[in-house]
C-alpha cells in the first residue's frame, strides 16, 4: 500500500489535479466528497475497499477479472450477497 507523504503540492501538481477533475466532470464521474451524502460516502469507501482487496488477492494487473472480483466483494460487503466470493 502506498504511504502518505506530508509534502506541499507544487503548482504543477495542483494543475494536474485540476485537469483530472475537469476530465472526470466532463464524463459525469466527479463528485465532490463534501457534497456526498453519508450513505454515498460509505458506499464509495466500500467500493474502494473492495477494489483494494481484489487487487491484493489477484495481483496489480488491471483487468476485467479484477474489476469483476471487486464488484462481487463490494456486493458481499454492502449487501451481504453471497456468491462465488
Amino acid at each position: 500500500m502506498a504511504t502518505k507523504t506530508n509534502r506541499e503540492l507544487s503548482e504543477s501538481d495542483r494543475a494536474r489535479i485540476g485537469e483530472a477533475r475537469d476530465v472526470l466532470k466532463s464524463y459525469g464521474q466527479y463528485v465532490d466528497v463534501a457534497e456526498m451524502s453519508d450513505v454515498a460516502f460509505e458506499k464509495r469507501v466500500c467500493r474502494m475497499k473492495a477494489l483494494d482487496i481484489a487487487v491484493n488477492t489477484t495481483g496489480p494487473t488491471v483487468s476485467t477479472d479484477v474489476i469483476d472480483r471487486a464488484k462481487m466483494i463490494e456486493r458481499y460487503i454492502w449487501e451481504g450477497e453471497r456468491g462465488s466470493v
